[in-house]
């Protein structure tokens, strides 16, 4: 996949500064929450198993 906008069809914008990429492996448990919070960077998520759903306030749901 290659794409200039999010999720929810903003456009991909970087903060001032020097572009950096971090990759975690994160591992969520059925019903575990993270609690809201925000990205000020662009975010991307790569599933291997399984489904999650996003609450982007306004622009509603994503799952």
């Amino acid at each position: 996949m290659q794409t200039d906008k999010s999720v929810i069809g903003e456009p991909l914008e970087y903060p001032d500064g020097t572009p950096q990429i971090t990759m975690a492996i994160v591992t969520m448990q059925p019903g575990q929450k993270t609690g809201w919070h925000r990205h000020e960077v662009p975010l991307a998520a790569y599933m291997l198993e399984g489904e999650i759903t996003v609450d982007y306030g306004d622009a509603g749901t994503k799952t």
